[in-house]
């Protein structure tokens, strides 16, 4: 299931970009998760790169990732803890180059724009794939990529998903696919579109009272979904 995403990745990123920066990002390697079919699905902006990082393309375990590096990954398994999904989520970066400065992304933007909407289309493949019952955004930087903010600007390029916000829930649903989407596969079957979204900011960031909100909302969906999607 993996092999394939690899290969369309690893065919981007050996792509040359007319930007100095693109290409740096490019010799880095990409790095992805190796997400499996699980009714939540947690999502980030992109994997970080350290000081000390050697320049290679990898994937990743979530379960492993969970357990070694608790700081970043533990926090998901400390929100779904003692609901249904404690042993039913997985977890997914929206873009996946290799950079510690989230902002950056708008410099990608300004310079090679292809090189995002590339990976937001894979990306969106990814989600259909996986096909969640619920999505959890855990990043402000990457709502405005789903298109919950609704602005077609150069600084605001989006998967454009048409959402509708359950009030009796608190979640945003997703209803269509926006016709200036920047995605190819319009004409596809769009299994996103009925799932609830949830977005927040990164966890790491998130005071106890508002995660404990966070957890239960996730709760409460996770326990009405059929409603939810029935709107």
């Amino acid at each position: 299931m993996h092999s394939k995403y690899y290969e369309k990745i690893q065919e981007i990123f050996q792509i040359n970009s007319k930007s100095a920066f693109v290409n740096e990002l490019k010799n880095r390697g990409f790095c992805f998760s190796e997400f499996q079919k699980k009714k939540l699905l947690f999502v980030g902006i992109n994997p970080s790169y350290l000081k000390h990082s050697v320049n290679e393309s990898h994937s990743y375990s979530v379960n492993d990732a969970v357990n070694n590096y608790r700081k970043h990954y533990g926090k998901f398994q400390d929100l779904v803890n003692k609901t249904k999904y404690e042993n039913d989520w997985t977890y997914i970066d929206l873009f996946f180059f290799r950079e510690t400065d989230q902002n950056k992304v708008y410099d990608i933007i300004d310079t090679d724009v292809d090189f995002i909407i590339q990976q937001l289309n894979i990306t969106h493949e990814i989600i259909n794939e996986i096909n969640p019952e619920i999505v959890v955004v855990c990043n402000s930087g990457a709502s405005n990529f789903f298109g919950i903010n609704n602005v077609d600007s150069k600084n605001n390029i989006w998967l454009g998903y048409d959402f509708k916000f359950d009030d009796n829930f608190g979640v945003e649903v997703v209803k269509s696919i926006n016709k200036k989407s920047i995605l190819i596969t319009q004409d596809k079957e769009q299994k996103v579109i009925g799932t609830p979204f949830l977005f927040s900011s990164t966890l790491t960031y998130l005071d106890n009272f508002n995660k404990k909100r966070l957890k239960w909302i996730i709760e409460r969906v996770g326990n009405n979904i059929s409603k939810i999607k029935e709107v």
